[in-house]
């Protein structure tokens, strides 16, 4: 049983959270993904059923990617809402099924965030949902990260810069 567990830090350096990330074994520094579903399958087991979400997790919630096959499916709702967080990520297409299933599990009482997010006008129906944003700046670079915190300031989001390696970032 193999989890990956990096933390996120407030802007003020102090744990807010953890992403899990599924590991294929103990010295994996990246997940060989044949299957998304089986995988964070996997990962949910062992966090969840073996290793247990107190002793992963302690009183912090998880950052957990979805991918659309497991958004649409049924193991999500084994989730306990209080202690995930669900990643979009970032190949999921904002359909209307996909946005009626978030809603769905809104109401449930799940939290979204949308990973490695660059602002288009067709994710607004999933930006109403999302509780966090997740920027990669490694990717976007400063420059263009800065962009995207204007166009998302004012929507009532937290904003989770990944990929960060300095401290002046």
């Amino acid at each position: 049983m193999f989890v990956g567990r990096q933390p996120i830090l407030t802007s003020d350096q102090k744990l807010f959270s953890y992403e899990l990330l599924f590991r294929h074994n103990a010295t994996a520094t990246g997940a060989q993904v044949v299957d998304e579903v089986a995988a964070t399958s996997r990962l949910l087991v062992n966090t969840f059923n073996h290793l247990g979400v107190e002793q992963v997790l302690g009183d912090k919630r998880a950052f957990i990617n979805v991918s659309a096959g497991l958004l649409e499916s049924d193991i999500i709702e084994s989730l306990p809402p209080h202690k995930v967080v669900l990643e979009i990520l970032e190949t999921v297409e904002p359909t209307a099924a996909i946005v009626e299933r978030c809603r769905a599990l809104q109401l449930l009482g799940y939290q979204f965030a949308l990973d490695d997010f660059v602002y288009r006008p067709e994710f607004g129906p999933l930006l109403k949902l999302a509780s966090y944003v997740k920027l990669d700046i490694r990717a976007l670079g400063l420059e263009q990260t800065a962009k995207q915190v204007v166009a998302l300031r004012g929507r009532g989001l937290r904003l989770v810069a990944e990929k960060v390696e300095t401290y002046a970032e």
